[in-house]
């Protein structure tokens, strides 16, 4: 069964592959483009469903923790070739307080597609499901990979639309900086909410 979907997957990325990203359509922006947020920005309420299981999870739920908040989909090949790297990001700043979510928009309440391609690509982080894309309204995204680093007070720090690389040299950085702020309050009660145990991609 896990070389069937590990078949699946590699198909269908190669199917996908090519395609720099996906809209929604998407207006007038590239692939991996880096936004400053407004320092006074505070993450909306946003609330969806944990992969796998009926309850309901919030990101509010995750404060004083630094969240790397993602949006994909199965059909999408930039998100599918850019998650393994998230996986990375959070092994390595983990014990500092970082915090992957993944949000999966696939249509359908089914998680068994999900599921195959988090297997496939041996995702070891939290994954979110949202199939109606309440994502895209309350954070105002046109397309997929959209990425959200948000500090441990709620605020966004930056918004990068399109594919990137956490544990490139410049975004790594940012991610340690925004690591430190704020690093002392938090230590103590910091929620532990990292869905997937720890493992190697």
């Amino acid at each position: 069964m896990a070389l069937f979907q590990a078949a699946l997957f590699r198909r269908a990325l190669l199917l996908l592959s090519g395609t720099a990203f996906f809209a929604l359509p998407f207006l007038g922006a590239t692939a991996g483009t880096p936004g400053d947020a407004d320092p006074s920005t505070i993450a909306p309420p946003y609330e969806a469903r944990e992969l796998g299981l009926n309850s309901r999870v919030s990101l509010s739920a995750l404060r004083g923790n630094v969240v790397l908040l993602n949006t994909w989909a199965t059909w999408c090949a930039p998100c599918l070739q850019e998650l393994p790297a998230f996986g990375r990001a959070q092994r390595r700043h983990r014990a500092a307080g970082l915090v992957v979510v993944a949000v999966n928009i696939d249509e359908g309440t089914s998680d068994e597609r999900v599921l195959q391609y988090a297997q496939g690509l041996r995702l070891r982080f939290t994954i979110w499901r949202d199939p109606t894309n309440r994502f895209a309204r309350t954070f105002d995204v046109s397309g997929v990979p959209d990425t959200l680093l948000i500090d441990r007070t709620g605020r966004i720090v930056k918004r990068w639309i399109g594919p990137m690389d956490p544990t490139s040299t410049e975004n790594a950085q940012l991610i340690i900086t925004t690591l430190t702020k704020h690093a002392d309050a938090d230590d103590q009660n910091r929620p532990d909410q990292t869905g997937f145990k720890e493992g190697e991609p």
